[in-house]
């Protein structure tokens, strides 16, 4: 009962997107509120809530500038990101 996605944009390394997966994912451990309350209102228990914020929270980072191809292979490593890619 929140944000479904985010985007990062301008993800220059794999540092870039390690920060916007903890903000986006992690929760409650990582330095970002969290705001399941309409979510607990409604009958989901706070665990509940944040086991599927973890899993269903879709976190896109676009691979924007030209210096990010630098760091490609450990942007795709990272969290899984490009596993279906060959």
């Amino acid at each position: 009962m929140g944000a479904h996605g985010v985007l990062l944009f301008l993800a220059r390394s794999a540092e870039d997107v390690e920060r916007g997966f903890r903000f986006g994912r992690d929760l409650p451990r990582e330095t970002r509120s969290v705001g399941g309350g309409r979510a607990i209102k409604r009958g989901l228990g706070f665990q509940d809530y944040l086991k599927i914020a973890n899993e269903e929270m879709l976190i896109i980072p676009l691979i924007e500038p030209r210096e990010a191809l630098d760091d490609i292979e450990r942007i795709l490593k990272d969290r899984g990101i490009g596993s279906g890619l060959r």
